[in-house]
């Protein structure tokens, strides 16, 4: 079958058509070809995917489907010490075990899961392995005899009520089971050929003993070929006097000095060794050399600035020639200029010796400066020309390979590497090519490993006792220590964490290389994706060394990135990720989830986020943070400022629905209409892990408001209601229980639970703007009415993390335009009528205020968001586009990136307005 597909795709790249899909990786044909595993991998998108799914999903009919889920609303938490995450390294990656939660709580055995931006694949790997019995009871679930999935509490719960004992937990009066054993499929997809490959080998089943097999035959031959350049000169105590021993060392480092091929210096390493013991290398530490501002001598930063017995690194120190006083932004790197035979040309580069040699002899370890021979035999190799075979692709343009140009000049892939790294990382993959075809692929993906390990990416890090991978993730940062090491003090420790995981791969998934954005004619379960984070990562640059050796690279045009060389900033990421996402709406089957993992420490990169999801019809039901120091996620608004995890659950609302709403949109019915489907889809009484009913954020007022608003204005529908209008619909259409709203259907559930005499745990609301605030008086003044005095201490304790561009009202005035006071000064939440003539006053004295905003000139660096979004509500409404585009573009725009509500006008109006607005007037009276 192999064969048959190999063939099949080959044709397929002949095709000039297909190579314009978006996305499609720079690389030859050949190169394309050697790297895919038709039909379950391409090196480029996958043509075979669409008829493997006629085959094996389940027939989906709109009209019939039952399918329902709320959210994924509980507690996760998942470490990364596992064998399946520690298999292979990447920039970023998420534990597979706290994907299968979500995977088993939206799918079924057989569903199929996708992920557009799978990176390693762990979606996959989470896929299958929701068949794993012991995988899935590791999560804290109970597995009874039919294979049905239980949480704990209504396990326990059963199995109380099955022997006639009291019920531990007696909310739970009818548990069942929330999912059932069994693998799902899983679809891949990333834009870099280097995250494909990962993930295929990942999610392909490979026998163990094959692995064990190759894997030492490999390391065997790479070890019969190299290890000779990895010894070291040992000086075993009591047989050599100081003087004997350095004449010893001098007399062999003339000695492999002399030597004029590499075999005549390995031969010279094996006659050494029949008369001395030598030491095997586990590192060698190189370092900078820098010349002193003062007397221009050369100083190897590692000597003057390296404490060996505590490991610490000094920021000052001072010139051994002429004493100066010195740190390294006062010193310059020695340049030296030497012939680049792989280019043909000469080149600068910052200067490195070797300085520290770390080796073992027997099962002990040893330190040592480096010496005469160490250096001699360092020499010797890197006269030896660069092997015909290592990749001398130049660096891509961008923000992270701008600095090992700028600090040391590498700018090409074998710049990267030692010559005794280049030597042993060839050597390396021509074992793995010479083993069995259909293991070839699996031994490189264990193998290729050490292209980043090996590299200058590495810095020597001494208070560590290995010095594997010790590279900075994230970065190509190229450190003053760096730390080179031997194929073996890397692979030997893989191979063993390989074996261990291998046994846990039992299907495949479809793995396809291409941009996310593009269009496909098939429809999935579920989706789970861990996106780029705005400019967090830019994983074309971090992957090239990996994708040099396919000969298969990113086409970045279409990454989604904040990346200021390739000339993308927020506006164009979100653009990016709109496009995405929009290709996941079409994807996901109608009434279906998907749930967005996200980090950023910038609120304009979430708010982008979200907008790219709403934008192109998501709807967002559930947001959560992870927070780090207790590994528990906590519920966050969308007003929240993010600068954790999230994880974010959103749905597709059904084909009805979305007709329905056209026909209605712009009406009070539409958004009944709305409200309805949307609380549908939102958990009803989610418990905490202390057993209390949850409060949930998007239940409340204010919440529900922003999402019928963004609804309506992606879909450039009026909005029908006012906040107070709006607070009247809810309360004819819902029942209201802890600041929350429930459908009649729902409200009975709720209810039941808490005449049990569960209590409901709090919303913790972080004031940071108007609507905050109101949002925070309004729930203190449920409780009890309040005067202004009772307030205000409480308040400004609750409002210290205001934000800066945001004009601050006085106490006093919020509780003026929002609330009603009483005969005695206390302030209490006014009625349905008052509320409506309050926000009738409040909107006229708003709108006058955003009018003296449109009339200033310069930049608007101080304002009432509150006001400009009074404003903006008018203006859409009077389809006074013009207006809204005018005023943002006076607002700073890392101000504006980070108000999602004004950030979202302003994108809509846009596309609305003229393209050039030189002069607008707002009218309103």
């Amino acid at each position: 079958m192999r064969e048959e597909y190999r063939a099949k795709l080959a044709e397929k790249l002949k095709d000039p058509e297909y190579r314009k899909i978006e996305g499609f990786p720079i690389g030859t044909d050949e190169a394309i070809l050697a790297l895919s595993d038709p039909p379950y991998y391409t090196a480029c998108p996958n043509p075979f995917i669409e008829e493997w799914l006629k085959e094996h999903s389940k027939p989906f009919d709109p009209d019939t489907d039952d399918y329902h889920r709320e959210p994924f609303a509980a507690d996760v938490s998942e470490g990364k010490n596992h064998p399946i995450y520690n298999a292979h390294s990447y920039h970023t990656k998420v534990p597979h075990r706290a994907i299968m939660r979500y995977i088993l709580h939206y799918t079924e055995p057989g569903d199929v899961v996708y992920d557009g931006f799978c990176g390693t694949g762990m979606t996959g790997v989470a896929a299958q392995l929701c068949g794993d019995r012991t995988e899935v009871e590791a999560l804290g679930y109970k597995i009874d005899e039919a294979g049905f999935i239980w949480e704990q509490a209504p396990w326990e719960a059963r199995q109380a009520i099955g022997t006639g004992r009291a019920n531990p937990h007696p909310h739970l009066t009818e548990p069942s089971p929330f999912s059932k054993l069994g693998a799902r499929k899983a679809i891949l997809n990333d834009l870099s050929p280097a995250a494909t490959f990962i993930a295929h080998h990942y999610n392909s089943p490979i026998a163990v003993s094959d692995f064990e097999r190759e894997s030492k035959r490999i390391l065997s031959n790479v070890g019969q070929q190299t290890d000779w350049m990895y010894k070291t000169l040992h000086r075993e105590p009591n047989k050599w006097s100081d003087d004997e021993w350095r004449a010893y060392v001098e007399r062999c480092a003339k000695g492999i000095a002399a030597c004029q091929t590499l075999i005549a210096a390995r031969d010279y390493v094996e006659a050494v060794s029949a008369e001395s013991r030598l030491g095997d290398i586990n590192f060698t530490v190189w370092s900078d050399v820098f010349l002193c501002p003062s007397c221009s001598s050369e100083i190897v930063f590692s000597s003057v600035a390296l404490d060996i017995a505590t490991g610490k690194v000094l920021e000052e120190f001072d010139c051994p020639t002429c004493g100066a006083e010195l740190s390294k932004s006062k010193c310059s790197r020695k340049q030296e200029v030497h012939f680049d035979k792989a280019l043909g040309r000469n080149i600068s580069q910052s200067v490195q010796v070797p300085f520290l040699v770390n080796y073992e002899v027997g099962t002990k370890r040893h330190i040592k400066t480096v010496d005469a021979f160490d250096v001699a035999l360092s020499a010797l190799i890197e006269r030896e020309d660069i092997p015909s075979s290592f990749p001398t692709f130049p660096m891509p343009e961008g923000v992270n390979t701008a600095q090992p140009i700028s600090s040391h000049g590498l700018t090409h892939v074998h710049h990267f590497y030692t010559r005794r790294s280049q030597l042993a990382v060839t050597a390396l993959r021509k074992a793995t090519m010479t083993a069995p075809e259909n293991l070839r692929g699996y031994l490189w993906f264990f193998a290729e490993q050490v292209l980043q390990g090996m590299a200058k990416i590495s810095r020597y890090a001494p208070t560590h006792f290995s010095q594997v991978n010790r590279f900075l993730s994230g970065t190509l940062y190229i450190g003053s220590h760096i730390v080179e090491v031997p194929p073996r003090y890397i692979l030997d420790g893989k191979a063993k964490r390989l074996r261990s995981a291998l046994y846990k791969s039992k299907t495949r998934a479809f793995v396809s290389t291409a941009s996310a954005s593009t269009s496909d004619d098939w429809q999935v379960d579920f989706i789970f994706t861990d996106p780029p984070f705005g400019g967090n990562l830019n994983y074309s640059e971090l992957s090239f060394l990996w994708e040099a050796f396919h000969a298969v690279s990113t086409e970045n045009k279409p990454e989604a990135v904040a990346n200021s060389v390739q000339g993308k900033g927020v506006f164009e990421y979100q653009q990016l990720m709109q496009q995405c996402f929009g290709a996941f709406y079409a994807k996901l089957k109608d009434g279906h989830w998907m749930t967005v993992e996200f980090h950023n420490s910038a609120n304009s990169i979430w708010n982008a986020i979200q907008e790219s999801l709403e934008r192109v019809g998501f709807v967002v039901a559930d947001v959560r943070v992870l927070d780090k120091q207790s590994y528990t996620h906590k519920q966050v608004t969308t007003s929240g400022a993010t600068k954790q995890d999230l994880v974010i659950s959103c749905y597709k609302p059904t084909a009805r629905f979305v007709q329905q709403f056209e026909k209605d949109k712009g009406t009070p019915e539409g958004v009944r209409e709305f409200v309805e489907q949307h609380l549908e889809m939102l958990p009803v009484a989610p418990t905490t892990s202390t057993g209390s009913l949850e409060s949930l954020a998007e239940r409340t007022l204010g919440v529900l408001f922003d999402r019928m608003i963004a609804y309506h204005l992606v879909r450039g529908a009026r909005i029908p209601l006012s906040a107070s209008e709006f607070r009247v619909l809810l309360e004819d259409l819902c029942y209201e229980r802890d600041g929350m709203y429930f459908l009649p259907s729902q409200v009975v559930r709720y209810d039941a639970l808490k005449s049990r005499g569960i209590e409901v745990e709090q919303l913790s609301i972080f004031v940071r703007d108007e609507k905050s605030a109101v949002q925070w008086v309004r729930n203190e003044l449920e409780k009890e009415p309040h005067t202004l005095g009772e307030l205000t201490p409480k308040f400004m304790q609750a409002s210290q993390d205001w934000g800066q561009h945001e004009v601050m009202p006085e106490l006093r005035d919020l509780l003026q335009q929002y609330f009603i006071r009483e005969d005695d000064e206390t302030w209490v939440v006014p009625d349905p009528d008052n509320e409506k003539h309050l926000e009738e006053v409040r909107r006229k004295a708003m709108l006058r205020e955003f009018q003296e905003y449109v009339r200033r000139t310069g930049q608007l660096k101080l304002f009432r968001t509150e006001a400009v979004l009074a404003g903006f509500a008018h203006c859409w409404e009077t389809k006074q586009y013009d207006v809204i585009v005018g005023l943002c573009e006076k607002i700073p725009p890392k101000v504006l990136q980070e108000i999602q509500d004004l950030v979202m006008f302003y994108d809509i109006a846009k596309e609305r307005a003229p393209d050039k607005i030189t002069q607008f007037e707002f009218k309103w009276e």
